[in-house]
């Protein structure tokens, strides 16, 4: 909420709000896996650091993506399909 600059939890489930009418207004109506299976998301520094904290228990997780926009994510080996 602090990065986001919002001051309650009430603003701020009414901006989450916003934000999915936005994108359902828009017809963007799939699912984007990387929230939900990926480690961390946010700067390739951010996501460096989340690595670098887990130690030993991120061998084969690797970073990719932007300097921006990065996300940490688990070994191709251990992704389940459903």
């Amino acid at each position: 909420m602090s990065l986001l600059r919002i001051d309650s939890l009430r603003a701020l489930r009414k901006l989450r709000g916003e934000w999915v009418e936005e994108r359902l207004a828009r017809g963007e109506l799939a699912r984007e896996g990387r929230w939900t299976e990926s480690v961390a998301i946010g700067s390739r520094d951010f996501t460096q650091r989340i690595k670098a904290k887990l130690g030993s228990r991120a061998k084969g997780r690797r970073v990719s993506g932007s300097v921006d926009d990065s996300t940490l994510c688990e070994p191709q080996e251990s992704r389940k399909s459903f």
